[in-house]
């Protein structure tokens, strides 16, 4: 009785530590990852769509800055006090996403009407704010308009999981259209930064894009979700359980609609034939500075003459422009350079077009 007893038990024991390895967890692991921090954030934009420096704007959509999933929020450009874009004049601008979501954003005009325009997806669990020193350059030196969207599940728009770089890729060609409806004619690029990045590379591989769509700035993106995450357990937990990454993947496609599996940029680079430039800080153990080279290895464009690579001594993850922006700033501006010289004669600043004297004045030079 005594030992039939102590096998019951044991087999409870196994099973419940079954359930809590095969379900439990997974879904904890899920929710963890990818259920957003604010879910009340992307209620809170109201009133005039025009929108003046100091007005209102979407609270922080972000977990804790002790949370060691965040890269610094908003990232601002060394002396700045507060993020670029609050100091400005600035549209809030809104779309609906293919899954029928509210995505928000904030689009800071250039005064030429016929200015080239930058989109800048953040980071995760970021804002649309997260890019604000990138913005600054691109708006001040540039001449380029700026818009900066909150990715679904964060800052102002809707969402109760986020996409991880995948879902999110269609909804920022959304946004390319939005630009070419409000600016026809203004030539795009894509710039991101890590999960940003990623998702920029993505929106690369899809087909047909945008004819305005020019170019991809990737800075510290990852080559996939399963390796980042594979990573992140092996840095955190020192073991990467495939099972469990199996499982939580398999709770991702019913809750929020995709696999771990399908989130490559890899793959999307393979099919992309947009002009490439990849960024990477060499001390980068968060996205490791070994996904770099796979990423700029996986686009099937020639370089240097369609694709960049440029690595920053020292800098951690997300740290390239600030560990040397004038250094950062001159290799956009020349790669920008290079692909705009492919229309053509630069188009004439008077008439609002992107300055390349401005560029130049970043150290593009000749090309």
């Amino acid at each position: 009785m005594t030992l039939k007893l102590a096998l019951a038990g044991a087999a409870v024991i196994f099973f419940l530590l079954v359930f809590i390895w095969k379900v439990l967890l997974p879904v904890y692991a899920f929710n963890y990852l990818l259920k957003r921090k604010d879910p009340d954030a992307g209620i809170f934009l109201a009133g005039d769509l025009r929108t003046g420096a100091g007005a209102s704007v979407p609270a922080q959509g972000s977990a804790p800055l002790s949370d060691p999933f965040l890269v610094p929020d908003p990232l601002l450009a060394p002396g700045e006090k507060i993020p670029w874009i609050d100091t400005v004049n600035r549209e809030i601008a809104e779309i609906s996403s293919h899954d029928g979501l509210k995505l928000r954003a904030y689009f800071a005009a250039a005064k030429g009407k016929n200015a080239d325009t930058v989109i800048l997806a953040q980071g995760y669990a970021g804002n649309g704010k997260q890019l604000s020193a990138f913005g600054r350059f691109y708006h001040e030196d540039f001449g380029f308009n700026v818009l900066m969207p909150h990715s679904r599940s964060h800052g102002a728009s809707e969402g109760l999981y986020s996409g991880f770089g995948w879902l999110d890729r269609l909804d920022y060609l959304r946004w390319a259209d939005w630009v070419r409806e409000r600016r026809p004619g203004s030539r795009i690029v894509l710039h991101g930064l890590s999960m940003g990045g990623a998702t920029v590379m993505m929106a690369a591989g899809e087909s047909p894009l945008p004819p305005e769509l020019r170019a991809v700035i990737d800075d510290c993106g990852y080559t996939s979700m399963e390796e980042e995450l594979r990573h992140q357990m092996k840095a955190r937990f020192r073991f990467a359980s495939s099972s469990l990454l199996k499982a939580a993947s398999r709770v991702c496609r019913r809750k929020a609609g995709y696999s771990f599996e399908e989130v490559s940029s890899v793959n999307q680079l393979r099919k992309s034939h947009l002009p490439l430039l990849v960024i990477h800080g060499e001390e980068d153990n968060f996205v490791p500075f070994s996904m770099a080279k796979t990423l700029f290895d996986a686009s099937p464009l020639p370089g240097p003459e369609r694709k960049e690579y440029y690595t920053v001594p020292g800098a951690g993850h997300g740290e390239a422009f600030i560990a040397n922006p004038e250094m950062y700033k001159k290799r956009v501006a020349q790669f920008i350079k290079k692909v705009f010289n492919e229309d053509g004669p630069p188009r004439n600043a008077e008439d609002g077009g992107t300055s390349f004297s401005a560029l130049d004045k970043h150290g593009a030079g000749a090309v």
